[in-house]
C-alpha cells in the first residue's frame, strides 16, 4: 500500500484506497493510477518571502546587466505562464551533469586535484566598493572577522581562503544562510555599554581617573597577547617622570590604548570613543602622514586591531597598509647589525615588526588575500625577538641576555611569529592554486605536525604546567586554535567540493585520500570545539578572550553541520550532533559580545535547529526528522564515550601521515 494519495484521487480530493498497482477509484473508472512522491512545499514564512524577494531583485539587476537596452517587462511577457503546456517546451536546456569519479576509475600514481571553491563575485561592477561609516546605510558589514559576509556585494574582496568560504558554499548549495539585512539589524538588540554606568568618571573633571582605568585594562587583558609598547616607558612618560615625545603620535597611541582598554572591560565603547576617538582632539591620523615614526607605527597598528573589534574589518585592514608602508620606510624590516643602538631599541623594533607582521599575515588569511609582507631570507632580514623577561632587559642593559626556558610576557608574540613564518608560504600556494592536489595538502598538514614538535615544552598542548597564569593560558589556547583554524582552512575546500558534488549527485563516490582529509578536518574541528567550551567554563569571561573563542567556535562549527547536511547517515553523527549542541549552548551562554554571539546562533539554528523548536514541514521533511531522532536516542542512551570513525583510521593504521 502507498504512502499517499495517487495523483487522479488527489485532483479530484476523493479518499484513495492507496492500492497499487492501481487503487479502487481508478481499477473502477478505468483510470490510469499514478503514484507521485511526497510534495513538499515551501514553507510561508517572513524569513521565506524576504528571501525569494532578495533573490529576484538579484535576478533584475544580472538582467539589466546583460540587456542594458532591453525591456525586461515585456521580455518576461512573453514567457508562458508555469501552468501553460508551453512551458516547458519554450526553452530547452541540456543540464551539465558532474562527472563522478570512482575509486575504481583513479588510477593510484595520479595526482588528485582539490578542485577549491571559486570566488564569489558581485552582480554589480562596483560590488567589491564597501563603506564602514557608522550612519552609512549601505554598510552591510555584520562582524570584524567578515565571517558573515556571505553577499559578496558591498563586502569588499573576500578570498575563497576566507572565513565566509564555508558559509558562501552552503549558499551555492541552495541554503537560505543568513537572515535578510533587516533581520540581521533586529539580532543587534538595544546596546547597552558597561561604561555607561560610570557616568561619574565620563564627567570632565574626572577623566583622569578614567584614563588610569582604561590604561590598567589595556596593559592587563591586551598586553600580554600583544606586548609591542614598553609598559614601563609608556607609563612613566604619561606619569611625566619621563619627558613625552614631542612628536603628536604620542598622544595618537595614548589615546588608542584608552580606547582599546574600553573594549577589553565591555563591549559597547561608544562613549569611550566620543571622548578619545578619531573625533577627540588630538586624534587626527591625517595630520601626521607627513612625517614617520616608530610610536606612529604601533598606534596604527592598534588603531586597526580596534576598529576590527569594531566590526570594521576593511577599515582596519586600511588601517594595516598604512603601518606596513610605514614600517617599511622605517627600515623596521632589516636588522642592520653594525647600527650603534641600544639592546632595548633594537629589541622594540623587532617587536613592533613581529607584531605586524602576524597581523597583516592573520589578516591576510581571514580575509582570503594574498600577504604582501617581505619574505622571510629576502629583503627581510630582521632577527625574532628575544624571549626575556622585561627586568632583564632594560635601557640600562649593555649584554645580551639569555632566552628564558620558561613563559615571559613575550612567548605568546614570539610563537605566533614562528607559526606564520612556516605557515605564510602554505597559505600563499594554497590560495594561488585553487586545484591543489589532495596529496600535497596532506603533506603540508604534516609538515605543521613536525614544526609543532619544535615548540618549546610550555607550547606543547598536552604540558603539564602547574601555577598557569590567566594569560599564558589564553594564549596557549589562543595558539591552539589559530593552528587547527589553519589547517582546517587547508582542508575545507575539500570538504566544500564534496559538499556541493553530493548536492548535484546524491552519494557520490570518493576515493580514500579525500575521504581521510575530510576526516582529518572534522578531527580539528571537533577538538577545538572541545577546546573553546573548557576554555569557557574554567577561565573568567572577557571581552579578549571571548571575541577569539566566538570567532574560532563558529568556523569549527560549520564543519560538523556540513557533514551532517551531506552525510547524515554516518556512524559519525552523534559525535557531529553533540557538537552542534555544544556550539549552541555556548553561544547561548556567552557573557560578553551578546549580540555577535546572537547572530552566530542565528545561522547554526538555520541548519540545526533543537529538535523540540521544530515544527513538522518547517525545516526538516519528516525522514530528516526521523533521522535526528534517532541521532538524539542514541546520542541520550550511550554512555559510552563517542568514536570517530577517524579514530579507527589512525588505530588500524591505514593513513601514514601524521595528524
Amino acid at each position: 500500500m502507498n504512502q499517499y494519495a495517487c495523483e487522479e484521487c488527489r485532483s479530484k480530493k476523493y479518499r484513495c484506497s492507496k492500492n497499487r498497482p492501481s487503487c479502487s477509484y481508478c481499477a473502477r473508472h478505468n483510470k490510469l493510477c499514478v503514484y507521485s512522491s511526497k510534495v513538499i512545499r515551501s514553507p510561508l514564512t517572513r524569513e521565506y518571502v524576504t528571501s525569494l524577494e532578495n533573490r529576484v531583485q538579484q535576478l533584475e539587476a544580472l538582467l539589466a546587466r546583460l540587456l542594458p537596452d532591453g525591456d525586461v517587462e515585456s521580455a518576461l511577457s512573453q514567457v508562458p505562464s508555469p501552468s501553460s503546456p508551453d512551458f516547458n517546451t519554450w526553452v530547452t536546456v541540456e543540464p551539465r551533469r558532474p562527472k563522478v569519479e570512482t575509486t575504481d576509475s583513479l588510477p593510484d600514481e595520479k595526482e588528485i586535484p582539490s578542485e577549491g571553491p571559486p570566488d564569489d563575485l558581485p552582480i554589480l561592477s562596483n560590488g567589491f566598493e564597501w563603506s564602514e561609516q557608522d550612519d552609512d546605510p549601505t554598510n552591510y558589514i555584520a562582524d570584524g572577522m567578515a565571517a558573515l559576509s556571505v553577499d559578496p556585494q558591498g563586502a569588499g574582496y573576500l578570498g575563497s581562503a576566507a572565513n565566509v568560504s564555508l558559509l558562501r558554499s552552503l549558499q551555492r548549495s541552495g541554503w537560505c544562510v543568513v537572515s535578510s539585512r533587516a533581520s540581521l539589524s533586529e539580532l543587534s538588540g538595544n546596546p547597552s555599554s558597561l561604561l555607561n554606568t560610570w557616568s561619574i568618571l565620563l564627567q570632565p573633571s574626572n577623566h583622569r581617573q578614567l584614563r588610569a582605568t582604561l590604561i590598567d585594562a589595556y596593559f592587563y587583558h591586551y598586553h600580554p597577547a600583544y606586548p609591542i609598547v614598553h609598559e614601563a616607558t609608556f607609563r612613566a612618560q604619561y606619569n611625566e617622570i619621563l619627558p613625552k615625545p614631542s612628536c603628536s603620535s604620542w598622544e595618537l597611541l595614548h589615546n588608542t590604548i584608552l580606547c582599546i582598554g574600553a573594549w577589553c572591560l565591555g563591549h559597547d565603547v561608544s562613549g569611550i570613543k566620543d571622548l578619545f576617538g578619531l573625533g577627540s582632539q588630538g586624534f587626527k591620523f591625517a595630520a601626521s602622514f607627513s612625517s614617520g615614526n616608530l610610536i606612529m607605527v604601533q598606534a596604527l597598528m592598534l588603531w586597526s586591531n580596534y576598529n576590527q573589534r569594531q566590526n570594521k574589518p576593511n577599515t582596519s585592514w586600511n588601517y594595516q597598509g598604512l603601518a606596513v608602508r610605514m614600517a617599511l620606510s622605517l627600515g623596521l624590516h632589516k636588522e642592520f647589525p653594525a647600527w650603534n643602538i641600544s639592546l632595548l631599541d633594537r629589541e622594540i623594533r623587532r617587536r613592533v615588526w613581529w607584531f605586524l607582521y602576524i597581523v597583516d599575515s592573520g589578516a591576510s588569511m581571514t580575509f582570503g588575500r594574498p600577504v604582501l609582507l617581505p619574505e622571510a631570507g629576502g629583503s627581510m632580514d630582521i632577527e625574532l625577538f628575544l624571549n626575556v623577561h622585561d627586568d632583564c632587559l632594560t635601557a640600562a642593559t649593555t649584554e645580551i641576555p639569555e632566552d628564558a626556558n620558561e613563559p615571559t610576557l613575550y612567548s605568546s608574540l614570539l610563537m605566533q611569529s614562528k607559526f606564520h613564518l612556516m605557515a605564510n608560504p602554505l597559505y600563499a600556494r594554497r590560495i594561488g592554486n585553487p586545484d591543489l592536489g589532495v596529496a600535497e595538502v596532506m603533506t603540508m598538514n604534516s609538515r605543521i605536525s613536525s614544526w609543532m614538535l619544535t615548540l618549546p615544552y610550555y607550547y606543547q598542548e598536552n604540558a603539564n604546567l602547574p601555577n598557569l597564569t590567566e594569560s599564558l593560558a589564553l594564549s596557549r589556547y589562543r595558539f591552539f586554535w589559530r593552528i587547527r583554524n589553519f589547517r582546517m582552512l587547508l582542508l575545507w575546500p575539500i570538504l566544500i567540493h564534496y559538499t556541493e558534488k553530493t548536492h548535484n549527485i546524491p552519494n557520490a563516490r570518493d576515493n580514500e585520500i579525500n575521504e581521510t582529509a575530510r576526516q582529518l578536518c572534522l578531527s580539528y574541528a571537533h577538538d577545538t570545539i572541545a577546546s573553546i567550551d573548557e576554555y569557557l567554563l574554567s577561565n573568567i569571561s572577557g571581552a579578549f578572550g571571548d571575541w577569539y573563542a566566538l570567532y574560532y567556535l563558529i568556523q569549527s562549527s560549520l564543519i560538523p553541520i556540513i557533514a551532517m547536511l551531506t552525510v547524515p547517515e554516518s556512524p559519525d553523527a552523534v559525535v557531529w550532533t553533540a557538537d552542534i549542541e555544544t556550539t549552541k549552548r555556548l553561544l547561548g551562554s556567552v557573557v560578553t559580545h551578546q549580540e555577535l554571539a546572537r547572530k552566530f546562533l542565528d545561522i547554526v539554528n538555520r541548519f540545526w535547529p533543537s529538535i523540540d523548536a521544530v515544527a513538522p514541514g518547517e525545516f526538516m521533511d519528516g525522514q530528516q526528522s526521523e533521522l535526528l531522532n534517532q541521532i538524539y536516542t542514541q546520542f541520550t542512551m550511550d554512555s559510552s564515550e563517542p568514536q570517530f570513525l577517524w579514530q579507527g583510521m589512525y588505530e588500524s593504521g591505514n593513513w601514514a601521515a601524521t595528524p
